[in-house]
């Protein structure tokens, strides 16, 4: 529900880390470490009402340049990419929908798996709980 947060290191769709910040911030918030940039989350836009749950990806773009408020573009996103989107990220029957759960009923078809650094059970094994759903 939360989504997956991707670093983004493409140059051609991030060309500043510091989110292009307006003329005289300076960068010692970066720097210090007291902020952090933003990357790119990708997560289901979830319909509760005509099951059409589908996935986004948000790309914050920088600062407002009167308000200094966070902007950002949000954009459909096909399944058909994900396993070259999120790092980690393998189709186990093809690729599917993974934001089929999420709609009524729920569509518990989608089997995919995601190799995380510190993962709990260090063998980028399937959870217990997502194998009782999937009939694994």
């Amino acid at each position: 529900m939360s989504g997956v947060t991707i670093h983004n290191t493409n140059p051609m769709t991030n060309p500043n880390p510091l989110e292009d910040l307006p003329s005289g911030y300076g960068s010692f918030g970066y720097e210090s470490g007291l902020i952090t940039e933003k990357n790119d989350i990708i997560k289901c836009n979830i319909d509760p009402f005509n099951n059409n749950s589908h996935l986004e990806k948000t790309h914050f773009t920088g600062k407002g340049g009167i308000f200094g408020e966070q902007t950002k573009k949000i954009t459909p996103l096909n399944y058909n990419n994900l396993e070259d989107e999120i790092p980690g990220f393998k189709f186990i029957d093809g690729p599917c929908n993974p934001c089929s759960v999420f709609n009524n009923p729920s569509d518990y078809s989608c089997r995919y798996q995601l190799n995380i650094k510190n993962n709990i059970n260090n063998n980028n094994e399937i959870s217990s709980v997502w194998k009782y759903l999937w009939k694994m």
